[in-house]
C-alpha cells in the first residue's frame, strides 16, 4: 500500500537545498590523507535558485481572538506527573497572552522571564509628562533575544497587572528563579512546545479555527499592526525589533480602519 503523502512549501524545499549545500561545501574542503584528493571537486548546484514561497503566510491575530482565547485559557486544565504522583492544575496560558498581547514579544522570550528581569520599581523617567500613567518595566535579557541584544521597554497597565498576579501566585524568593517554571521542574522555564499545544487546546475550546502558518507569532503581529500610527522607530525599541525593515514589512499589516482612514485623508485634505 502506498503510503500517504502530502505536498510541502517551497521554504521547506529550500531549507533542506541549504542544508546539502552546506554538506556539499564540507565536501568540496575534504581531503583523503593519502592521495590528497577532495572529496567533491565543485559544488553542482552552484548558481542555482533556491525557492522561495510566493506568499508568506504572517497571518495576524484579532483583539477578538485574543480575548476570546484569553477566556478559554481560564478553563485550561493540565496534568502534572511528579514522583509518581499526578495532579492537576490551572496552566500558564492565561497570564502569556496577557504578556504577549501587551508587550509584543516573542512567545520564547516571554516563557524564559526571570524574576531578576522585572522592573517594576524602576524610577519613573523625568521626561514623562506627569498626566501619563508609569507601571515600571522589563529588562529584556539578550541571552533569550534573537538577534542577542538586550532590551528595557516599559510596561503597560495589562502586563503590570499580569506580573502582580503571577508574583502573588509565585513569590519571587529567588531572583533567578524562571518566571514560568517547568511543571516538572522548577529550576527551568516552560518549554515553547508545550505553551503552543496550550494555545491550541484554548483555541479549540473556543471553537476557533487555526490561523494558517501561524500561532504565538500571530499575537507579535497583533501587537506591531495596532502601533502603525506611532514612530517606527519607538515600536521597534518597546517590542524589540533591531531591523526596522523586518518589523514594517513582516510585523506591521494593513487592516481596514487604517486603510480606510488613508482613503478618506485625501478627501478631508482637499476640503470635499
Amino acid at each position: 500500500m502506498r503510503p500517504q503523502r502530502r505536498s510541502v512549501r517551497p521554504r521547506t524545499v529550500c531549507a533542506d537545498l541549504k542544508w546539502l549545500r552546506q554538506v556539499i561545501g564540507w565536501a568540496t574542503t575534504w581531503q583523503e590523507r593519502t592521495t590528497g584528493a577532495y572529496l567533491m571537486r565543485e559544488d553542482p548546484t552552484r548558481g542555482w535558485k533556491l525557492p522561495q514561497n510566493g506568499d508568506a503566510r504572517r497571518p495576524v491575530a484579532t483583539t477578538e481572538r485574543y480575548m476570546s482565547t484569553r477566556e478559554a485559557a481560564e478553563n485550561l486544565i493540565v496534568r502534572v506527573i511528579q514522583g509518581g504522583v499526578e495532579r492537576h492544575m490551572p496552566s500558564y496560558l492565561p497570564e502569556l497572552l496577557d504578556l504577549a498581547f501587551a508587550t509584543g514579544r516573542r512567545i520564547g522570550a516571554i516563557t524564559q522571564l526571570r524574576y531578576r528581569d522585572l522592573r517594576l520599581d524602576a524610577p519613573r523617567p523625568t521626561a514623562l509628562p506627569k498626566p501619563a500613567r508609569w507601571y515600571g518595566a522589563i529588562a529584556w535579557p539578550a541571552d533569550t533575544d534573537k538577534k542577542g541584544k538586550a532590551w528595557s521597554a516599559p510596561i503597560d497597565g495589562i502586563a503590570r497587572a499580569t506580573l502582580d498576579r503571577v508574583l502573588k501566585q509565585r513569590p519571587a524568593f529567588n531572583p533567578d528563579a524562571p518566571l514560568f517554571p517547568a511543571l516538572e521542574d522548577a529550576t527551568r522555564s516552560i518549554r515553547v512546545d508545550v505553551v503552543r499545544r496550550w494555545l491550541l487546546q484554548a483555541e479549540e475550546l473556543a471553537r476557533l479555527p487555526k490561523l494558517d502558518g501561524s500561532l504565538w507569532h500571530a499575537y507579535r503581529r497583533l501587537w506591531a499592526t495596532m502601533r502603525k500610527d506611532l514612530p517606527v522607530q519607538d515600536v521597534a525599541a518597546a517590542g524589540g525589533w533591531k531591523d526596522l525593515k523586518t518589523l514594517m514589512t513582516c510585523y506591521q499589516h494593513a487592516d481596514d480602519v487604517t486603510t480606510h482612514r488613508v482613503v478618506m485623508h485625501g478627501a478631508r485634505a482637499s476640503g470635499i
